[in-house]
């Protein structure tokens, strides 16, 4: 029964500290922040719970009392499911910056647990080792077992539970493993630690309520699940259907209209046409509810639209609940767009990236070796369209700056495109357009980009966003010395995408142009 214990004790804190994420996500994100928050407090409360536990071992060397920490540490994992997401949104409003409040959420809510579960193996060696000659040997096997437990509990969580499961029915599971072992471990030598063992297993094993089918706002939850990736979620809001990951709010349809668009920027990433306004192939890395594959397929009849998207579930919704067609013109492919960009066969005409969060940017698909692996796709005169989310000048303008430096790096023509009237230090939607000039004549003017723009929208009148944003095309010289070229070695969209100042980077040179 020793080693059981110390094997449960460790698969369910690793499956915890994964759990962590999901708890934190739909408040503060899931970006590196939250991680290394996750992992640090984690970790922190291991050190901690070796030295106590082994402090406590030698002062009480029965089964009673791991047995005892094993129960509050179910306890605890039961409280979280019931409130955690709520204590969470709580700190949030108390605690500024994206670096300390998803550390001050993790010790909240995390630190108690993990300090528990790490006091269990220091004890389990105190009551298992017969002798001071054996207590290596001893150490040895039942780190080993926890260790293993560690490996058992990660994989499952990561491979099985978390997609399948709701997050409070994970942890309710969770907490009736420890409370289970807990019983087993006391025996009836220990009633006063297996009685309320006992009744936390009882407790435990209680499904749980069925999820919200409305939200605190208002907004009726149509289908949510635990992803690989996210929480998912589907709303309906009035005359609108919404798309959300975690904290984010990804796509949007009008009910009674499934292919107008509910986000302006979906349209404005049209520009790619008005640069080449003979593109038929066409290639989105990022599919959504697929606001943008619809209104392919409805404005141009002889285009055909590959998209990547890395979530299957989200195939499946934009199909479910946003209306995406099955069109022979459109082929969805489940795979992570860097690794279908390098092993596409073709060429495309255009290329749009629509897989940036508001939160959380996937760093590979940003960088300078991912561009030139994108323009090798390109047919001559390809234009590649990305939605970023950032603002052009002022203190939260590092990640937008830092993507245009890097474009420009690979392409010759880069051009910023506001979605929005905002004033130049407003966080929006910025379409960046890029185009291969191999055999374009040159950049264009403000006023000629424009045009360009005018005369699609005119061929195109259903493309209103896009017909209203070549109003406000970004013209000014763009200061790009104080931010890095995004290159695989260094990447650091977390730190560009959360800190507001004037040196984003501070004690950081940033690379030379063309290195």
């Amino acid at each position: 029964m020793v080693a059981l214990t110390a094997f449960f004790a460790g698969a369910v804190l690793m499956g915890l500290e994964l759990l962590g994420s999901r708890i934190l996500a739909p408040t503060l994100g899931s970006s590196i922040f939250v991680w290394g928050s996750l992992i640090g407090v984690v970790l922190a409360a291991l050190s901690a719970g070796y030295a106590l536990g082994g402090a406590a071992a030698d002062r009480w060397p029965s089964r009673a009392g791991p047995a005892l920490v094993l129960v509050g540490a179910a306890a605890w994992i039961l409280v979280l499911a019931a409130r955690g997401e709520a204590w969470v949104a709580a700190l949030a409003e108390r605690v500024p910056g994206p670096r300390l409040a998803p550390l001050a959420a993790a010790a909240a809510l995390f630190l108690l647990p993990g300090l528990l579960l790490g006091g269990i193996s220091p004890w389990l060696v105190r009551l298992s080792a017969p002798s001071a000659q054996r207590v290596g040997r001893v150490a040895g096997r039942l780190y080993a077992v926890s260790t293993a437990g560690s490996i058992v509990g990660t994989l499952a969580t990561a491979f099985w539970l978390i997609p399948w499961l709701a997050t409070g029915t994970i942890l309710k599971a969770l907490a009736a493993v420890l409370a289970a072992t807990g019983l087993l471990l006391a025996g009836r030598r220990h009633l006063a630690v297996a009685l309320p063992a006992a009744a936390l297993l009882g407790l435990a094993v209680v499904p749980p309520p069925a999820p919200a089918a409305v939200t605190p706002d208002g907004a009726r939850v149509v289908f949510q699940r635990n992803t690989l990736y996210h929480h998912l979620r589907v709303e309906d809001r009035g005359d609108s259907r919404f798309l959300r990951f975690d904290d984010s709010w990804q796509s949007g349809m009008y009910l009674d209209d499934p292919v107008r668009a509910r986000f302006a920027y979906t349209d404005v990433m049209h520009v790619g046409w008005a640069l080449n306004p003979g593109a038929r192939r066409v290639l989105l890395v990022g599919l959504g509810g697929g606001s943008i594959p619809k209104r392919i397929l409805a404005s141009y009849p002889d285009v055909t639209v590959d998209v990547v998207e890395l979530d299957p579930v989200v195939v499946d919704v934009a199909r479910r609940y946003f209306a995406l067609p099955s069109d022979p013109r459109l082929r969805v492919y489940v795979e992570d767009g860097r690794r279908f960009v390098r092993r596409a066969p073709g060429r495309y005409d255009l290329v749009l990236l629509d897989a940036y969060y508001a939160d959380e940017i996937p760093f590979h698909l940003t960088t300078r070796e991912f561009l030139e692996e994108v323009r090798a796709r390109l047919e001559p005169g390809g234009v590649v369209v990305a939605n970023v989310i950032g603002a052009l000048e002022g203190p939260r303008s590092a990640l937008l700056r830092a993507f245009y430096r890097t474009y420009r790096e690979v392409f010759g023509e880069v051009y910023l495109l506001p979605v929005l009237p905002e004033g130049p230090e407003a966080l929006q939607n910025v379409i960046l357009v890029a185009r291969d000039d191999r055999d374009a004549p040159g950049p264009l003017s403000a006023a000629e980009l424009a045009r360009a723009i005018t005369t699609w929208t005119g061929r195109h009148p259903e493309l209103e966003a896009l017909r209203a944003a070549a109003a406000w095309i970004y013209d000014r010289p763009v200061r790009v010395d104080d931010v890095p070229v995004l290159r695989d070695a260094y990447a650091p969209v977390d730190a560009l995408l959360h800190l507001e100042g004037d040196d984003p980077l501070p004690g950081a040179v940033p690379p030379r142009t063309g290195e």
